[in-house]
């Protein structure tokens, strides 16, 4: 027997396959190719329905308050299985789980019946964030809902709010391991400390599990992650007995102003990532080492004992939350009445985790300037190529609970690079903005690194 049946086998007791997981974001149906188009296509008539998209931001953000109210509601994706919202104007960050949608247009139509359904009785959604993941099954296929509104005074800051949902991070390890459980949640705030919300966290669960014994041990992996790190854990009940999913949506505040002052950014400013990136690319290249009973893999000096290593050094870096990270980041924004000064505060902040290098592309085309990378640092290179040149995944510089990147003016890259080496990471600057444009550039090598190679990415050497 080989030692990828034998993983097959101890899924098999609960009723899972291997094939059809996917390791961390690479649950999230393609957004360049589906989601995307999906949404430009039904966007009028969403709007038309009642529905305020957010802008492509890594979380939703308002204004901060003592309180919030919380409602959850999971429905099968089809209109008629919606229940509509009352009256009034809600705000819901969600989770849509769609089996084998290839065509945005089938996926645009589905959410336009979806929306008329949830809003018919005169009610108004503002999506503050939104995921669109691949379900494991066509039964499995459901449309999830967090509602959440402001309660109580007003308080000086900002509310973030985020979910993030994956099925597992490495399925060659046993499910119940704690680390699968701790990447997702890590996965989950990453995107709040891009903004420097590392205030009053709160952490929703969002699980399913396909045995009573698994989601158990996922709710007791929850709960230990919560109180290891001093997050206050708002105990939710799995939503499904038949898939397997992990993840959160999780609430943070800053006392301060948020690192999103797009419109100052300018040619000559920098770009700095935390830590190295392409965790995902090792993960895939164990499973082939495994699907072929560690047999030596062609072009690649490395065995499994080695590839497995080095597995683990990744997973050991992502199950651990960037909050001291995003300590950074809210110190090096402006407090709540000061002035924005470009000698001292951070420009822009990200999340590389799903996206990978795809996310300065965005940035490029959220501020109108173009963005070039001078270099990509990997954590594990030779890895990185090995899966891209065996189409193992698509974009080997994607992670799950990745480097998080600062854009700042020359004048603050050193202090937050110094600040990064002191709190043990070793940062790297890979890049600079540019003049207006919108257009996004990457070195030569960068085409090692993703099999799918898009139209928008342009090659010059810098």
């Amino acid at each position: 027997m080989t030692q990828w049946q034998q993983i097959e086998e101890k899924l098999a007791v609960v009723d899972l396959d291997p094939h059809r997981l996917a390791c961390g974001c690479a649950v999230k149906i393609d957004l360049r190719r589906v989601v995307y188009p999906a949404l430009r296509a039904a966007r009028v008539d969403l709007e038309r329905l009642g529905v305020r998209l957010n802008p492509r931001e890594d979380a939703d953000i308002l204004p901060r308050s003592e309180g919030f109210t919380f409602e959850r509601h999971v429905f099968p994706f089809e209109a008629s299985a919606v229940r509509p919202l009352p009256p009034g104007d809600h705000r819901a960050v969600t989770v849509t789980s769609a089996y084998r949608v290839g065509d945005p247009q089938v996926l645009a139509d589905r959410w336009r019946g979806t929306y008329a359904s949830l809003l018919k009785n005169g009610a108004t959604l503002h999506v503050g964030k939104g995921h669109t993941i691949e379900a494991y099954s066509p039964d499995d296929e459901f449309v999830h809902f967090d509602v959440y509104k402001p309660q109580g005074k007003a308080r000086p800051g900002w509310q973030v709010v985020n979910n993030d949902t994956n099925q597992l991070i490495d399925p060659t390890r046993e499910l119940e391991r704690p680390e699968q459980t701790e990447v997702a949640l890590s996965n989950a705030l990453n995107d709040l400390f891009s903004l420097g919300a590392v205030e009053q966290i709160k952490v929703f669960p969002f699980y399913a599990a396909p045995s009573e014994g698994l989601a158990k041990r996922i709710a007791e992996n929850i709960a230990a992650y919560c109180q290891k790190h001093g997050f206050e854990l708002v105990e939710q009940p799995p939503i499904s007995g038949s898939t397997l999913l992990i993840g959160a949506t999780v609430f943070g505040t800053s006392s301060r102003q948020l690192p999103t002052f797009y419109e100052q950014l300018e040619e000559g400013d920098l770009i700095l990532v935390h830590r190295a990136f392409g965790d995902l690319a090792p993960i895939n290249v164990l499973i082939e080492s495994m699907v072929m009973n560690g047999a030596p893999l062609e072009g690649l000096d490395l065995d499994q004992a080695e590839i497995g290593r080095r597995v683990d050094e990744r997973i050991d870096i992502m199950r651990r939350p960037n909050v001291e990270v995003g300590h950074l980041i809210q110190q090096l924004s402006p407090a709540t009445d000061e002035t924005f000064d470009p000698k001292r505060h951070l420009k822009a902040t990200g999340d590389l985790s799903g996206p990978g290098i795809d996310v300065f592309r965005e940035l490029a085309e959220l501020c109108g300037r173009d963005v070039t990378l001078s270099k990509i640092p990997l954590a594990e290179e030779q890895l990185v190529r090995y899966a891209s040149a065996n189409y193992l995944l698509p974009n080997g510089t994607s992670g799950t609970h990745g480097a998080l990147m600062m854009v700042p003016a020359p004048e603050v890259i050193e202090r937050a690079k110094t600040a990064l080496e002191g709190l043990g990471h070793a940062p790297h600057v890979i890049g600079r903005i540019g003049k207006a444009g919108g257009t996004f550039s990457v070195p030569p090598q960068a085409k090692a690194y993703l099999s799918d190679w898009p139209d928008a990415y342009q090659i010059r050497d810098v």
